[in-house]
């Protein structure tokens, strides 16, 4: 009987382990100093940039879309430029490869686009995707809500993605306080790694 117990708990706790491991490779807190140094700064909720990171580059910062965009939260150089020239960043720093000028470029747009549009996360979310100019087009539509009058598929499952992240992070990490064990930031190319194993093995069947 006490072996049966023994064994029970053991399984538990692996199983337990497993879950915790999974969830946080699912929904990590990678470059988590960056992340909160800058989130401080700008006064944006950190949640929010590991969601807006999640979505645009899982977190690759080698990451480069078709269209140009590039790093973690995946900015074009033009709109980079112009934040850099706003805090005034070296052009040692002007690398959007780099981690830090990332995370710091990237949670300065998202402040700005937030500050514009008076808190409104879905606006500003769908900013952060498609311009500034979508949304204001989109604001006067005629159906009921905002989200209604998102005419790009590509913005409406992106605003669907992020805020399902939100969601997500806040409750991992604020209400079932996962914090307690994070991985460290080596197990992005662990996560990376496995991603890439996944896509090869599903094109091989």
């Amino acid at each position: 009987m006490a072996k049966t117990t023994k064994k029970f708990i053991s399984l538990f706790v692996i199983l337990l382990l497993g879950l915790v491991l999974v969830l946080n490779l699912t929904f990590p807190m990678f470059y988590k100093e960056e992340v909160e140094l800058y989130a401080d700064i700008f006064s944006v909720d950190k949640y929010l940039i590991y969601s807006i990171m999640k979505a645009e580059s899982n977190f690759d910062k080698d990451a480069t879309s078709n269209k140009g965009a590039k790093g973690l939260m995946q900015l074009l150089d033009s709109t980079s430029e112009e934040i850099f020239d706003d805090l005034n960043v070296s052009r040692d720093y002007r690398n959007l490869y780099l981690p830090e000028s990332n995370i710091m470029a990237g949670t300065y747009y998202i402040s700005r686009l937030l500050d514009k549009y008076d808190g409104n996360l879905q606006k500003a979310i769908a900013a952060y995707n498609s311009g500034m100019s979508n949304v204001e087009s989109w604001e006067n539509g005629h159906k009921n809500t905002f989200k209604e009058n998102i005419e790009f598929k590509e913005t409406s499952n992106y605003l669907n993605k992020v805020e399902v992240y939100h969601f997500a992070y806040k409750f991992l990490y604020e209400k079932m306080n996962l914090s307690f064990v994070l991985l460290p930031d080596f197990f992005v190319s662990i996560k990376l790694a496995l991603i890439n194993f996944l896509r090869s093995f599903r094109r091989m069947i």
